[in-house]
């Protein structure tokens, strides 16, 4: 779900939870292609379910910008 909150300074901020499942290591390298792809991408929290097969990662993102 998307969220759009005020920050200082005029700038707003959007944030999403995105949830993505399958084998650990192919989260991992998500993740950092995530990283590498946006780096002005702003991380919340990350859940990870490995009580279940395959694995589910929720990451809350944030993307900062300025109002028009």
């Amino acid at each position: 779900g998307a969220l759009n909150t005020n920050a200082p300074g005029g700038l707003f901020k959007r944030g999403m939870a995105l949830t993505v499942s399958g084998p650990y290591l192919e989260l991992v390298r998500y993740v950092k292609h995530l990283e590498t792809a946006l780096p002005t991408l702003r991380w919340g929290a990350l859940e990870l379910k490995s009580d279940q097969q395959p694995p589910e990662l929720t990451m809350q993102v944030f993307v900062l910008g300025v109002r028009p």
